[in-house]
């Protein structure tokens, strides 16, 4: 049985490492694609936003540019609407 414990502790950790090896040329592939996008520049100029994060956004709340009638439409979709017609 401890074998099998120690087997089975094994497997999980190379998944894990397999899932590390993979992000790191996930990373690589972001960090070419990203500036390509439309708004990649817009999304850069944030402080503290790195293609990495950047690249998050549109996944985060779509890409669609006519999701959001205005800003407050975004910010209750974040949950940071303090206007209750937003929501």
């Amino acid at each position: 049985m401890i074998e099998d414990a120690l087997g089975n502790q094994m497997l999980a950790l190379l998944i894990q490492m397999d899932a590390a090896c993979t992000a790191a040329g996930l990373a690589e592939a972001v960090a070419q694609a990203f500036p390509q996008r439309p708004d990649s520049e817009i999304l850069l100029s944030f402080p503290s936003l790195n293609v990495q994060l950047a690249a998050r956004v549109p996944v985060e709340i779509g890409d669609e540019r006519g999701r959001f009638s205005d800003a407050g439409g975004l910010k209750a979709h974040a949950g940071l609407a303090s206007d209750p017609s937003h929501c």
